[in-house]
């Protein structure tokens, strides 16, 4: 309860987070100096923590994420394909490959052997 008081005072809304994404982010919302990065940054950066701890839940259920990991259908209607041979299944690829090098690292995750993309993102 006392992490629900501490994303009010900040202000934020979010997707509700249940009680684990709480309890992970109690010691993170009592940090000084994390606190006025959430005040200038506050919905973007809470919105990606709570996205990225549901991912890494969702992988580590997966006996196998490249196999076992859906990609959730996109719920916007007029969204365009990467490419041509941009399928779901690429989208579960790169889901898997974001939680292995992380969101922001894409030519890691471009440049991953061990992620079947459809068609080779070396020279994308």
């Amino acid at each position: 309860e006392a992490v629900r008081s501490l994303l009010a005072a900040l202000g934020t809304s979010l997707p509700s987070p249940g009680a684990a994404e709480l309890a992970f982010m109690q010691p993170l919302l009592t940090d000084a100096s994390f606190t006025e990065r959430l005040r200038r940054n506050r919905n973007r950066l809470l919105g990606q923590l709570v996205t990225l701890r549901r991912l890494a839940n969702t992988v580590a259920r997966c006996v196998s994420p490249l196999e076992d990991l859906v990609a959730p259908a996109l719920r916007t209607s007029g969204a365009k394909d990467v490419a041509p041979w941009w399928t779901r299944r690429d989208d579960a690829i790169l889901l898997a490959g974001a939680y292995k090098h992380g969101v922001r690292n894409i030519e890691d995750i471009r440049n991953d052997p061990g992620l079947p993309f459809t068609a080779s993102l070396a020279l994308a």
